[in-house]
């Protein structure tokens, strides 16, 4: 399994980048879907994260 994340704004058709698609640590594929959605959600709010305060709308990394 890889896991492949896409970021959007709300309300915009064109993604904010291009899909990134992730595998394990060493590259691999994941073994199951559980641990491809983990990477993929962790991976999804760092780079909203990082927009966010690259936009200045945060002061720090959100909490989940």
């Amino acid at each position: 399994f890889v896991a492949i994340v896409q970021v959007r704004a709300a309300g915009v058709a064109p993604r904010l980048l291009a899909p990134v698609r992730l595998g394990d640590e060493g590259g691999r594929l994941f073994d199951d879907t559980r641990e491809a959605l983990r990477a993929g959600r962790a991976a999804g709010e760092i780079i909203v994260d990082d927009l966010l305060v690259d936009s200045g709308s945060v002061d720090g990394r959100a909490h989940s």
